[in-house]
């Protein structure tokens, strides 16, 4: 997990998680809020934009499901790259938008959707709204 907000919306759900069941990855940018709110085990990561679609390939072969937050393309492609690879081998993929804004980080440089998750949980109905109105559709939406 990378984006603060994201995490920050994502920790009280992931505390409540069986343990046994998931390994978390958890970005620099908020390791702070995740170590001083979460009790969790968590590998902190820190990879290129160059280098991250490798690190992800490698560590999700033999997941099923992934939850994760969306991130800005301008500071960090990791997380973009997450749900890239995902897509890429079949893995679903639950991600999480807190805002308005930032549309942009679900397309790559062709103005494809590579980034954008199979399930998108919003903050409300307008955010369903606004999706739409600037052409994302993911599979499934949801506001939480």
């Amino acid at each position: 997990m990378q984006d603060l907000g994201g995490v920050k919306f994502l920790t009280p759900i992931i505390n409540r998680l069986d343990q046994e069941n998931i390994e978390i990855f958890i970005h620099p940018i908020s390791k702070d809020f995740f170590s001083k709110n979460s009790s969790l085990d968590f590998h902190d990561y820190e990879v290129s934009s160059e280098s991250a679609r490798s690190f992800w390939r490698r560590k999700v072969k033999d997941y099923s499901h992934l939850i994760t937050t969306t991130s800005s393309l301008h500071l960090d492609m990791s997380n973009a790259a997450l749900i890239e690879t995902a897509k890429e081998e079949g893995i679903a993929c639950l991600s999480f938008l807190d805002h308005w804004k930032g549309f942009d980080r679900f397309f790559n440089e062709k103005n494809q959707p590579n980034y954008l998750s199979d399930w998108l949980g919003v903050i409300d109905d307008e955010s369903i709204q606004r999706l739409s109105l600037n052409g994302i559709h993911p599979k499934h939406i949801k506001s939480v």
